[in-house]
């Protein structure tokens, strides 16, 4: 499928959403500062995630941007801006047959986590930030 239609490009869908993160009335122990090491981490591990809006549901999107401001009008968490734009998933790889005889693990791995464990009440910090943004992994 081409990128171009009548001789214009589709440029990928971005969506910007105002976010205010605070420690105030949260029973968990530096909530605000968890959501933005989950949220640092996402980026930078450059996750998809599908953002919900009142609007529209966006797929395959990814966290691009990160603007944080922690000031005055914010004295128990911060204020920012999470950008994020639609990129497709890498096509899946053809499966090679090298013809090698070295064994292959089918051991487990640890699995990758988001966010801290610690103070919560057994609920993701991330969860519920991107939940109450309207985003959904």
């Amino acid at each position: 499928m081409t990128d171009y239609v009548n001789n214009a490009r589709n440029e990928p869908d971005v969506v910007t959403l105002s976010v205010t993160a605070s420690d105030a009335n949260v029973p968990v122990i530096g909530w605000s500062q968890q959501t933005m090491n989950s949220l640092a981490q996402i980026k930078e591990a450059r996750l998809l995630c599908k953002v919900v809006t009142s609007l529209r549901t966006y797929d395959n999107m990814l966290l691009t941007a990160l603007n944080v401001t922690q000031d005055e009008n914010c004295p128990d968490g911060w204020i920012g801006t999470l950008t994020f734009t639609h990129s497709e998933p890498p096509p899946a790889a053809a499966p090679m047959e090298d013809y090698s005889s070295t064994p292959v693990s089918t051991g487990s791995t640890s699995t990758k986590s988001v966010g801290s464990q610690r103070g919560g009440s057994g609920g993701s910090v991330l969860k519920t930030i991107l939940r109450d943004a309207g985003i959904k992994l």
